[in-house]
């Protein structure tokens, strides 16, 4: 689903057509695994938008990876658990991207100017999602069986690719390559037959369901 927000600016040195990033924009991404984020900033980039995640009181706060006071990426700062320090005049930024304390003037009034534009976060499947352009509605595909004791909840580390997203997500569902690609690892290149199966339409897709005949285990292993 996608929500019918305005358009939000476009990133600097945006590489997308205006019309695809007001899109996706709207939709919710993961932009980090949970474990990744600990007590100092951590810096990612969404659709060309470089944005800093940081720990604040028990919360996860995500904003633009930019100090409004000199530009400066937040990501090069510290942090403890509370607020996150800049890496150049120490601005300290706390819960809901709100700037806390001025170094240089700590008796001053902080004008709100200082406030770090943030977006919505949520924790989800062991994953930090949010969207850039959101509506208040929280729209996270469903992960059937997370929650259930009898399966394993695994997040594999993240790789860089360089490749088109929608070619990304056909390589992890497209198996027929395996006897072809992974036979150093894992696959049977004397195996490349995938057992027949049928796509399910759902409100968020599809989904689809079969038995593999291609082990999971890797070269080599013994059980």
């Amino acid at each position: 689903m996608i929500s019918q927000t305005a358009a939000a600016p476009l990133p600097r040195n945006c590489t997308f057509e205006a019309a695809d990033w007001d899109l996706l924009s709207r939709c919710w991404h993961p932009v980090a695994l949970v474990r990744e984020l600990e007590e100092k900033p951590l810096g990612v980039t969404l659709l060309d938008a470089p944005l800093v995640l940081y720990r604040a009181s028990g919360t996860i706060v995500i904003a633009d990876d930019l100090c409004p006071h000199r530009d400066v990426p937040l990501s090069m700062g510290t942090g403890n658990g509370e607020t996150i320090a800049c890496a150049y005049h120490g601005f300290r930024f706390g819960n809901g991207g709100k700037c806390v304390r001025v170094p240089a003037h700590p008796d001053s009034a902080i004008p709100s100017k200082l406030n770090l534009r943030t977006y919505p976060a949520v924790e989800r499947y062991g994953l930090i999602w949010t969207c850039l352009n959101s509506d208040g509605t929280v729209t996270i595909p469903p992960m059937p069986h997370w929650d259930e004791p009898e399966y394993q909840q695994i997040n594999c580390p993240w790789i860089d690719i360089a490749g088109f997203a929608g070619r990304q997500v056909e390589g992890f569902i497209d198996v027929a390559h395996f006897a072809f690609v992974h036979t150093e690892t894992f696959a049977d290149p004397d195996n490349p037959v995938v057992p027949s199966y049928m796509p399910r339409m759902t409100k968020d897709g599809f989904e689809a369901e079969y038995r593999s005949t291609v082990s999971n285990f890797p070269v080599g292993h013994e059980d």
